[in-house]
């Protein structure tokens, strides 16, 4: 599993193992973010802030910060996908610009109002 576009294009991403995760594939995530490029009329995700429920591996919010997004939140209730997302965070030099939560993406319940709302 690799990022397929980006300043961290080709990096590769640790997965996550297991029969109950199921990382989104490359081209899903290829199709995915070249119809939000031509959405938004630019080749990057620049201003746009992105959240990944069901997280996993963290790929595809990976791939959105690679492709220039300002901020993905994580979101897993799988404490070994969590691990998974620290260690490709740390595979990938992105120390900023994230954040994580242990969450059960079916019950998220209101957005803080404190929290500004998501693009992505």
């Amino acid at each position: 599993m690799r990022i397929s576009g980006g300043s961290r294009r080709g990096q590769s991403l640790a997965p996550l193992r297991g029969r109950r995760i199921r990382p989104s594939a490359e081209k899903l995530r290829l199709a995915l973010f070249s119809s939000l490029a031509a959405q938004r009329g630019q080749a990057d995700l620049g201003g746009c802030r992105v959240l990944d429920v069901f997280a996993g591996s963290g790929a595809l919010g990976f791939e959105a910060l690679s492709r220039g997004a300002d901020f993905v939140l994580f979101l897993d209730q799988d404490r070994h996908a969590l691990t998974a997302i620290r260690a490709n965070a740390a595979r990938l030099r992105l120390h900023d610009g994230w954040e994580m939560r242990h969450r059960d993406a079916t019950r998220l319940g209101k957005r803080p109002a404190n929290m500004p709302p998501f693009d992505v």
